[in-house]
């Protein structure tokens, strides 16, 4: 042993006898007394105080160490006797396996002092002579080790001794494993409990009573309570008695269907949505209510958890939708305005007032009309009535229905007090009424459509629980504005049937007249496709497929030379068949052709297939005589062997473009016709109509005055209205004037037309934003061109009214140095358009062939892109008069 070594012994007295078998009873007694120690300790400090009094006086051991085992892997003297004061708790000692204490905590051995492990400067301060070590065990790694020493150098450690410390190492190490697991399961708690506190929804613990354990601050609040504790004082009997419940179908709800007392039961996620109505208070609110029951370790229910979430805002959107649904659908019925503006009271009623009323201006606005008033209480809908009918408002009261349509601004009441009442009524009489009827918040509203007041609507709560806010207020807005759009519309289609009614007579006489001019051309050109028909099947029969063929055909090769021809080319072109067999076939075309022709050649035969030569150019052929005409070439591929020739079938063209040109000159002269008939209607109205009408309108002025004078005055208004009813009329044929013939087309130009038409065009759309980009025309323009342009642009501005449901159009007229340019576009929800414009005019879209074939009757080009959803271009491009 080195002087640092200190030798072990091989005896141990305790209480101041040398162990033998007779003390294992008091040895078990210590550990008994340990183990209830370790269970009535609350933590582990008190444990180790209350371990050292317990040990200190029962084993008379020198020196005592409880050694903690660090992160850094040192040791740590956690509690003791016999240590110099100060060193308890502070000092560390090497956690190595070269000394006795890492040793053992390696290792897991309980020990004594041996050579091959070095004595601290701890030790040779306290002069130990000789010790023992046992490990304190944990669950997942050691707590640290458990020393007992001797100064005594006679006084030696036996087995039995290290059986003994290892005993109580043991059950030292139990109680502080025990008290660590308690700790952080206190901790978890704490923990969950402020989650709990933190979460928006409402928590609530039951037990198998069903009273509550734990609640958190959201379901205090949500039960109505200040606090947790004071909801955890009360019985749950008393909680439920200030709620009616009832299901999403307004049924009463069961208690035992209620989610806590299901989960109570067993049954996991149960789950619920409740209507609650607070007793006395009227409130009402929803809830998702959610439970789970929580399980002991034998599986039995223990409580139950349960989670609230208040829907209340989301029904009520609900709610919200639902009612303004059923608004659109009875606006979407044909009824009269106020039949419709009754039906909306009562829906008003049953969702959103105790009573209402409805007032209207007149379509004369000369005064205002009640056309509904309607109580929620059957008794007291008659007295609501009588209210109106003995106290209407006032034009001079500065709150109502009159300061409504006066500013367009709403009223908004939310809590109308006794006071208010008495300012608002004229009278006792008037004020006892209000209050019998109940006005306890409210609401008046203005109905405007295209920026005009048509009445209003009052919203009254009269019950003692009812109060408007801020989602009563707009879901009110919503109501009104569509109320005022329905009757807006009524009131407009009433004034265009009248319109119509007066303007249909003549408009038939004439559109008859030019259906009859329209159905004699659509003969002439049926009987003309008879004709040409009757030809084709006549030469079909008395020819075959190739050599007697009405067109000239010809078998090519795919080097260009013609292999065969039939009789009827050789008739068409002038050439003798040996002239034609091993010619190019380029020699049959014009000069301007041939060149192009041999690479459109090459490329047709890396993909040969039956189509027509050049559809988009007007081809013509050349005879030997060297005359050119127009042809039509039909290109068939055949393979015969290895090897593709191609069929060229060419037909011509000169009698079908004669016959062309007569159509188109048909098509333009109806054109005329039409423009002609649309003058003298324009002619017509203007000075005719018109003017019969100013006389009548200054007639009637005549009867007022004089009926005025005569104290007549009832029939002097009607003699007015019908006056104020010509002079619309008036104003009507005017817009079919202009429409039918612009005024200031021809003195003014193209662009002065169009903006003249645009400013009527804007009353009537006032929804569009119109933006003008026009370049004046001058003398540019023929009077013919400048006519068609102008019809085109009105045809485009009406579609876009009538069909594109847009919110911006633009309009631009501009030049270039040999062309003028007409554009409309707008930003609707566009068509799509077909590759064949005879399917436009199947659909119905036969404004625009008629634009198409007015722009072709001036040499134009019509250019249309669209496609749905991104609106519609058209561009109209037309060559300016030569100078």
């Amino acid at each position: 042993m080195g002087e640092n070594n200190i030798p072990s012994g091989n005896a141990v007295i305790l209480n101041g006898e040398k162990l033998a078998e007779s003390n294992i009873q008091f040895q078990q007694n210590i550990l008994n007394n340990l183990a209830q120690l370790a269970l009535k300790s609350k933590d582990s400090p008190s444990f180790i105080e209350d371990m050292i009094k317990l040990l200190k006086p029962v084993l008379q051991i020198d020196l005592f160490a409880l050694y903690e085992k660090l992160s850094d892997g040192s040791l740590l003297l956690k509690a003791g006797w016999g240590w110099k004061e100060g060193l308890v708790g502070y000092t560390k000692l090497d956690g190595r396996q070269s000394s006795q204490a890492g040793f053992t905590l390696f290792n897991g051995e309980s020990n004594g002092f041996e050579t091959r492990f070095s004595a601290p400067p701890l030790f040779e301060a306290h002069q130990i002579k000789d010790g023992i070590t046992a490990v304190v065990p944990g669950n997942m790694e050691p707590y640290g080790v458990i020393g007992l020493y001797t100064r005594n150098s006679q006084r030696g450690f036996s087995p039995l001794d290290l059986i003994f410390l290892r005993k109580i190492a043991n059950k030292v190490g139990l109680a502080l494993d025990r008290h660590r697991v308690e700790s952080s399961l206190f901790a978890a708690q704490d923990e969950r409990l402020v989650i709990f506190d933190s979460i928006s929804d409402a928590i609530v613990i039951q037990d198998l009573n069903g009273q509550f354990l734990y609640a958190n601050q959201v379901a205090a609040e949500l039960l109505g309570m200040p606090d947790s504790d004071t909801l955890l004082s009360m019985d749950i009997r008393d909680v439920m008695k200030k709620y009616m419940l009832y299901d999403e179908h307004g049924e009463p709800f069961q208690m035992d269907r209620l989610p806590g007392r299901r989960a109570l039961k067993g049954e996991k996620r149960a789950k619920a949505f409740v209507h609650s109505v607070e007793v006395g208070t009227d409130t009402h609110r929803w809830l998702e209510v959610k439970a789970s029951p929580v399980m002991d370790q034998f599986q039995q229910v223990k409580y139950a958890v349960n989670v609230f979430q208040d829907i209340t805002e989301i029904k009520q959107a609900e709610q919200d939708h639902a009612f303004l649904s059923e608004l659109s659908s009875l606006i979407a019925k044909p009824l009269d305005y106020r039949a419709l503006l009754h039906q909306i009271s009562e829906m008003i009623i049953a969702h959103l007032a105790d009573w209402c009323v409805v007032h209207v201006i007149s379509e004369d606005e000369t005064m205002i009309e009640q056309v509904a008033t309607t109580h929620k209480d059957p008794e007291k809908r008659t007295l609501a009535q009588n209210l109106q009918e003995k106290f209407p408002p006032k034009p001079d009261f500065t709150r109502g229905a009159y300061k409504v349509l006066r500013t367009g601004e709403p009223e908004f009441f939310p809590h109308v007090t006794d006071e208010d009442i008495q300012q608002i009524s004229s009278c006792e009489e008037h004020a006892h009424l209000m209050r019998c009827l109940g006005f306890r918040s409210a609401m008046v509203l203005p109905m405007i459509a295209r920026g005009h007041s048509l009445g209003a609507i009052s919203f009254v709560w009269g019950g003692p629980n009812g109060l408007y806010g801020k989602r009563q207020l707009f879901l009110a807005e919503e109501v009104t504005r569509r109320a005022a759009l329905a009757l807006d519309n009524v009131r407009l289609f009433q004034q265009a049937q009248n319109l119509n009614t007066e303007l249909d007579t003549k408009v038939k006489r004439r559109t008859a007249m030019l259906e009859r001019a329209v159905e004699k051309l659509n003969n002439e050109i049926t009987e003309r496709k008879i004709i040409e028909e009757d030809l084709t099947r006549s030469r079909a029969l008395f020819s075959d497929l190739f050599d007697l063929s009405p067109d000239a055909m010809f078998l090519v090769n795919q080097d260009g030379e013609i292999l065969r021809a039939n009789v009827q080319g050789e008739t068409i072109f002038g050439y003798g068949q040996n002239e034609l067999v091993g010619a190019r076939i380029e020699m049959l075309l014009s000069e301007q052709f041939r060149e192009i022709h041999f690479s459109h050649r090459e490329n047709y035969h890396t993909d040969p297939h039956r189509r027509i030569m050049a559809p988009n150019m007007d081809l013509f052929a050349r005879k030997k005589s060297g005359d050119e005409f127009p042809v039509d070439v039909m290109l068939s591929p055949v393979k015969i062997g290895d090897e593709w020739l191609v069929i060229s079938a060419v037909r011509d063209m000169t009698e079908q473009k004669r016959i062309q040109d007569e159509l188109s000159e048909v098509q333009h002269r109806l054109i005329d016709s039409q423009e002609s008939e649309r003058l003298m209607l324009a002619q017509e109205l203007h000075d005719g109509i018109i003017q019969e009408l100013f006389s009548i309108n200054f007639q009637l002025s005549e009867i007022e005055k004089d009926l005025e004078q005569a104290g007549l005055k009832e029939i002097s208004q009607k003699i007015h209205t019908s006056s104020e009813m010509t002079q619309q009329v008036v104003q009507g044929l005017r817009g079919i004037s202009r429409n039918l013939r612009p005024p200031a087309l021809t003195p003014f130009g193209l662009e002065q037309a169009i903006y003249s038409h645009m400013e009527y065009f804007q009353e009537m759309h006032p929804e569009l934003n119109i933006h003008l980009n026009l370049t004046p025309d001058g003398d540019m323009l023929a009077d013919h061109q400048r006519l068609v342009l102008f019809r085109i642009y009105q045809n485009g501005v009406s579609n876009v009214a009538r069909h594109a449901e847009a919110q911006n159009m633009w309009v631009t007229l501009d030049f270039d140095e040999d062309r003028i340019i007409l554009e409309m576009k707008d930003d609707g929800k566009g068509l799509e358009m077909p590759i064949r414009w005879i399917k436009l005019a199947r659909e119905g879209h036969l404004g625009l062939v008629g634009t198409r074939e007015r722009v072709e009757a001036i040499g134009g080009k019509l250019v249309i892109e669209s496609s749905l959803g991104k609106g519609t271009l058209i561009r109209v491009l037309v060559p300016l008069p030569k100078k």
